[in-house]
């Protein structure tokens, strides 16, 4: 999936910047500071807080998995994110991203816990990883926009593929639980650009969404505000604070994508620096 992901971003986002680039490249008299299309890579790390109940509602124990797991608290990704205006006006604008979230630990258990069908007494051996991919596709209208500010509502889909595996060895207990998730969840949000110089912004965003059907229940919530300077006319560095937390709970089997019963929540916060083509 990780591969696929990134293959898929990185070829649209590429094809779309290098398609267009005649086109930009002709229009001299465009001194608009939001450019048609822009393309980012760029790593993050972020401190991590993580908790899992696999089973029925009131018959498992839900896992902190930093404390009793002993899942790294720190962890670092990379993320690709591109996006296109696609009017004259610049006012419509298309986002596409994709980052990842691995994370493994290990640790010998000091206290007895119970995750799904898996018991694991007092000196067992857990091996454990949590893999979360997020690719996110969004459409934003600037409902304002002059030369300083772009104001813009947003709508879109996240798409989170969620892997969660416990391997548990020691003179008792041996065995294995594992959960995968693809949980899709819709967002809206908001998006506010301040261009301060010619060559330096502020940008933040919030995208925040809750869904509840039959036995089903997602929310998540995902902001951003940082700073970018563009050095010269294709090319910016940027750096951005980043706060991204997810609640997903299943207590049946029914709705597509989500094939356990139980409940995952994931919350980090981190820093974000990355390198920006523009067009």
């Amino acid at each position: 999936m990780q591969k696929a992901a990134i293959g898929i971003i990185i070829t649209v986002c590429i094809f779309l910047c290098l398609g267009s680039g005649a086109h930009a490249r002709d229009d001299k008299k465009d001194t608009s500071p939001w450019l048609k299309y822009g393309l980012s890579a760029g790593g993050m790390t972020n401190l991590s807080s993580s908790q899992v109940r696999l089973g029925a509602k009131g018959l498992a124990l839900g896992v902190d998995l930093e404390e009793f797991l002993g899942l790294n608290v720190n962890a670092s990704s990379f993320r690709v994110e591109g996006y296109w205006r696609f009017t004259q006006n610049r006012r419509h604008r298309l986002d596409l991203g994709w980052y990842s979230l691995r994370r493994q630990g290990s640790t010998t258990i000091g206290r007895p816990i119970e995750i799904g069908d898996l018991v694991l007494p007092i000196g067992t051996t857990v091996n454990t990883s949590f893999n979360i991919d997020v690719i996110k596709g969004k459409y934003s209208y600037s409902f304002f926009q002059d030369d300083r500010f772009d104001l813009a509502f947003s709508a879109g889909l996240y798409v989170l593929p969620i892997d969660f595996e416990v391997n548990a060895t020691g003179f008792i207990a041996q065995g294995a639980e594992e959960a995968s998730i693809t949980a899709p969840l819709p967002l809206l949000g908001l998006r506010g650009d301040f261009a301060v110089t010619d060559n330096f912004f502020l940008l933040s965003s919030f995208e925040l969404f809750y869904l509840e059907i039959g036995d089903y229940r997602g929310g998540i919530f995902d902001g951003s505000i940082g700073g970018e300077y563009k050095f010269s006319d294709h090319f910016g560095l940027g750096l951005s604070v980043q706060h991204f937390d997810i609640r997903v709970e299943a207590s049946g089997s029914d709705f597509p994508g989500v094939d356990f019963i139980g409940r995952i929540g994931y919350t980090f916060q981190g820093l974000m620096a990355y390198i920006k083509l523009y067009f």
